[in-house]
């Protein structure tokens, strides 16, 4: 299992900004991705946009999706020139491998499905600084592991607003 982040936009003052998910490859190779994003009027990309106030804003609440990872899918790196993509050169992309064994990805995706399906339940609101779309791919990581130390940071140089946010990744409380 690893953590990626994707380049999505370059500030002038801050440079590159990065949005992070999680790719789970299964006994044969086959790759399946879990993310966060925002649920509103967005085109779709994990940027940072949203409320600073915690009323969902304009991006509404963060909506996780899970899906086969491969070329045209989210968050499959870009290439210059694709749909999307209006940068002059290649998505950078950085990942880290978190978990590496043998063991059947079945029970892993089972539970990060719960995790996903427990965020959009509990109806956060997408912030631009988190939580947001690198909060989730933090927390799933922290899910799975079950230590709250074991956060995963982005590497040196790569900027990922919100990824130090905790989401409820737990199912939402019945009201009485």
């Amino acid at each position: 299992m690893e953590i990626c982040y994707n380049e999505i936009k370059s500030y002038p003052v801050i440079g590159k900004i990065y949005h992070a998910y999680v790719v789970v490859t299964d006994e044969k190779g086959n790759k399946t991705f879990y993310r966060g994003g925002p649920s509103g009027n967005g085109d779709g990309a994990s940027k940072p946009s949203g409320s600073i106030t915690g009323k969902p804003g304009k991006y509404g609440n963060i909506e996780c999706h899970s899906g086969t990872h491969e070329d045209g899918s989210f968050d499959f790196p870009k290439k210059k020139g694709d749909e999307g993509w209006n940068n002059d050169h290649d998505q950078n992309c950085v990942c880290k491998t978190i978990i590496d064994n043998s063991d059947p990805a079945g029970p892993t995706k089972k539970k990060l499905d719960g995790m996903i399906d427990n965020i959009n339940k509990n109806a956060i609101p997408y912030k631009i600084f988190g939580p947001n779309s690198n909060s989730v791919a933090a927390q799933l990581i922290v899910g799975l592991v079950g230590d709250k130390d074991k956060r995963p940071k982005p590497p040196k140089g790569i900027v990922a607003p919100g990824s130090g946010d905790e989401v409820d990744i737990l199912p939402p409380m019945r009201k009485p």
